[in-house]
Parts: C-alpha cells; sequence; structure tokens
C-alpha cells in the first residue's frame, strides 16, 4: 500500500513495497543549501555487521550499490547466514559535486567506494542547487 508522509524539515517522503522491493521519493523544500548523503557502509536499523557494501555513481543522476550483512532477524533462523541487498537511485538533477567516503576520511572528486563504512557526499555532502525538487 502506497503511504505519502511529510517527515522532518517539510521533506515529503513516499514510500511502497512489493514482497521483495521499496520504492522511495523523497520531495525537499527549496533551499540555498540542499544536501545529501548515501551512506550505505555502517550499520542502519537491524541491519547488523555490515561485511562488504559498494556504492557508485553510474552517471550523473544515478547511483548503484549493494550491503552485505548478518541482520539481526536472520541470526534468530538462519545462524551464519548472511543477506545481500541491492539499491539504485535516480536523482532529478545532477549534484554539483561528488566526493566519496570510507571509514578513514572523504576521497575528494571520487564518484565510487567499497568497504566498510562506505557512501558518497560532498565537500560541504551530495550538494545540489536548492530549487524544490525531487531526490529518487
Amino acid at each position: 500500500m502506497p503511504r505519502h508522509s511529510p517527515v522532518d524539515y517539510d521533506v515529503t517522503a513516499e514510500l511502497t513495497a512489493t514482497h521483495r522491493v521499496g520504492f522511495l521519493r523523497y520531495t525537499f523544500p527549496a533551499s540555498d543549501r540542499a544536501h545529501i548523503l548515501l551512506d550505505a557502509g555502517n550499520v542502519q536499523g537491524e541491519s547488523g555487521a555490515v561485511t562488504d557494501v559498494g556504492v557508485r555513481m553510474m552517471d550523473a543522476i544515478h547511483v548503484e550499490g549493494f550491503v552485505s550483512t548478518y541482520p539481526k532477524y536472520v541470526q534468530t533462523y538462519d545462524p551464519g547466514g548472511a543477506v545481500n541487498m541491492y539499491f539504485f537511485a535516480e536523482l532529478s538533477k545532477a549534484p554539483a559535486s561528488v566526493d566519496a567516503f570510507t571509514a578513514t576520511g572523504i576521497q575528494a572528486k571520487i564518484d565510487s567506494a567499497t568497504g566498510k563504512g562506505v557512501g558518497l557526499a560532498d565537500a560541504d555532502s551530495l550538494s545540489f542547487d536548492g530549487a524544490r525538487g525531487r531526490a529518487g
């Protein structure tokens, strides 16, 4: 069942899912400072320990990646089991700049990263001009 609701900072989140896929779309308010931070390499919710991760800009507006983890809910029925999750994002406009980050720091002007603790950001965090718009 699709959901549409405002979240913090006047951001609107639209969510829907099937048994194996989730779709999300976020709409942000107009601002002179707009940022998106894609943190793929750290524990999120019940994900458990992250064992491997990769994220990359495919082109100016498309992002893809994966996270391998051992979620807490899997530990109950499949000791030692792992889950691989894949993601894809389409941005409504190209970021002004993209940097990768890892557990050891920011890698300027790099649009991909692998390993624990990675994600994409910019020197300020995936920076956009602030006209109201969608990011995915």
